[in-house]
């Protein structure tokens, strides 16, 4: 029961740091959520407390930087804190730091570690928007994607999977916050239903789950006509053809191929497990409804 007396001070520090009209009530908020997250992440999984200290030190490390720069409010100084809120969320090249702790986190608080914890760094990224810092965390999110070849495991394969999503989520900025929230939005619900699968390994994945997991991978890497897909259809033709799109579109791709290669080797191996009953049941359903979805976009 002790946990649950953690979760609402979680959601309210996040929103005492997007309503502040100030610089320390957004710092408060920051360390409130800190604070509840390191301890609801410890009652999740007591055995993570080396990954929830490294969390910790990380966050601690860039919370000292953020209040030194907040003194120095400036537009020069503007570009350091935006760097600082980088390393926060793990965004390409800070991402390194992430892999490390994302093996450690389990179920919801991996969740919100992709998730609610970027809901802030983002939107204070959106408010000192500076053209040249989207670019440099969009062309570096490319090289973090690269890091999801040859991994095994969900874990590690999902926290690759975002840093290419931190990308399309810092481009959104360009255009408005809205977009980025929808973007988020349909991201973790993604990543929800990947975590509710309760599976860490990726060939007990798709063994388990068939069809579904399919659906999700091919959803998550952004192909058509699933969810993932509309999001970056609809940056995709506000950007008008901005140069940025193609390292995106790399991504993409590069994400695809990832899934798609597991997705071959478990057909090699386990395809009579996937064509049972209930699996064709599904998958025509699921085909029927994104079709419908898709003819009235």
């Amino acid at each position: 029961m002790v946990k649950f007396f953690y979760w609402p001070f979680f959601f309210l520090s996040v929103f005492i740091s997007i309503n502040s009209t100030n610089w320390i009530g957004v710092w408060l908020g920051m360390e409130l959520n800190l604070f509840s997250f390191i301890m609801l992440s410890f009652y999740f999984n007591q055995y993570s407390s080396e990954c929830c200290l490294s969390y910790y030190l990380v966050q601690v490390i860039s919370s000292i930087f953020f209040v030194f720069f907040v003194f120095f409010i400036d537009f020069f100084y503007v570009n350091f804190i935006l760097f600082v809120m980088g390393v926060s969320v793990a965004s390409a090249p800070f991402h390194y730091w992430g892999v490390l702790v994302s093996g450690g986190f389990k179920d919801l608080s991996f969740y919100f570690f992709l998730t609610i914890q970027s809901l802030v760094p983002f939107y204070f990224s959106f408010n000192f928007f500076n053209l040249y810092l989207i670019y440099f965390f969009v062309f570096f999110s490319i090289f973090g994607i690269l890091g999801s070849i040859n991994q095994v495991y969900l874990y590690q394969v999902l926290f690759y999977s975002s840093v290419g999503h931190m990308g399309w989520m810092f481009f959104s900025l360009f255009f408005s916050f809205f977009y980025f929230f929808l973007y988020l939005f349909v991201y973790s619900l993604n990543i929800f239903m990947f975590i509710s699968s309760s599976f860490y390994n990726i060939i007990k994945v798709f063994v388990k789950g068939g069809f579904y997991i399919v659906f999700l991978f091919l959803s998550l890497g952004g192909m058509p006509p699933f969810f993932g897909f509309y999001m970056k259809w609809l940056i995709i033709v506000e950007s008008y053809g901005d140069f940025i799109l193609f390292f995106l579109i790399f991504g993409v791709m590069f994400n695809l191929y990832v899934y798609l290669r597991f997705i071959y080797s478990s057909i090699n191996f386990f395809f009579l497990s996937w064509f049972s009953f209930f699996d064709y049941y599904y998958f025509y359903w699921f085909i029927f409804f994104f079709l419908f979805c898709f003819m009235y976009m």
